[in-house]
């Protein structure tokens, strides 16, 4: 049997980790006053009322002590298992080196490790995708190679309302030049080989957000097996209003609007919206040349 776990970037609602039995691991949201477990010792409702700009928390990947307790929890209930264990892109986070040094710990367990290069949904949307080929049967070189296909023909835009919070964070990287040309520009930022890279500029919050929608359109145009995620930073009007116009245009067979986890909103900011999908890329176009091959040999 082939379990499941993830950490709570993942993005994914709490519904669909328990209906799919994926585990998830949380990171640490951590206050001047001590340390919170993301999504299970402090709501994004509760964030939002601690959020000070003149004061950000910071966030931690969980401990190997973490990832050691998760794992052999599974392995007392089925020692045979087989854990899958998905996570944040280690550019982002140190996570998955975490999860490494927790693996390496139980040199006897069967425990591999897969790198999303993402976050939010864009992790999401394989760890899903795992626990349900997993649920079926499916081997784990056939949920692998399904991932690294989901990973390479996947696609993350957002708009932050402020670029306060993505500065202090520091894990904007080869977007921070970029920002400080814009002035009172706002940017879109997407995702290439696991960083974050510029993508657009709009002179509003909302030119911003109906530029993420045309891009999606374009680049989903005429595709099929499309996946779709809207995630937002506690302005689910705005992402729904999105998902509803996207739903429409592309219908997607699969689409989930998420609030991003409080460990997330600390370093987009309030108000961030990013669309994240995935689609199966467009078989290449037969030459006369291969059309006559195949009838032939056939």
């Amino acid at each position: 049997m082939i379990k499941i776990v993830t950490d709570s970037l993942c993005d994914l609602p709490d519904e669909l980790l328990a209906q799919h039995e994926i585990v998830m691991v949380p990171v640490y949201v951590i206050f001047s006053d001590g340390a919170l477990r993301d999504r299970l010792d402090i709501t994004n409702a509760e964030l939002h009322e601690r959020l000070d700009p003149e004061d950000l928390p910071t966030t931690s990947q969980p401990s190997v002590a973490d990832f050691q307790r998760v794992y052999q929890r599974i392995l007392e209930d089925d020692p045979k298992a087989t854990i899958l264990s998905i996570h944040i892109g280690v550019s982002f986070s140190g996570t998955l080196e975490s999860a490494k040094a927790a693996a390496a710990s139980l040199p006897e367990a069967d425990i591999h490790l897969f790198d999303t290069r993402s976050l939010t949904l864009g992790q999401g949307l394989l760890v899903l995708k795992a626990a349900e080929m997993a649920k079926k049967g499916a081997s784990l070189e056939a949920i692998l190679k399904t991932l690294e296909d989901m990973r390479d023909n996947s696609s993350f835009l957002f708009a932050a309302e402020t670029l306060i919070y993505l500065q202090a964070g520091g894990r904007i990287g080869r977007v921070a030049r970029f920002l400080g040309t814009l002035l009172d520009m706002k940017p879109i930022i997407g995702l290439k080989d696991g960083a974050f890279e510029p993508i657009d500029r709009q002179r509003s919050f909302a030119r911003a957000i109906r530029a993420i929608e045309e891009k999606t359109l374009a680049a989903l145009e005429d595709r099929q097996g499309i996946e779709l995620g809207v995630v937002h930073a506690n302005n689910p009007v705005v992402a729904q209003q999105l998902a509803d116009r996207l739903k429409s245009d592309l219908n997607p067979d699969r689409m989930i609007v998420f609030d991003v986890c409080p460990a997330l909103v600390i370093n987009a900011g309030p108000g961030t919206i990013g669309v994240i999908w995935y689609a199966p890329p467009l078989e290449k176009a037969k030459t006369p040349a291969e059309d006559k091959e195949k009838s032939v040999s056939t």
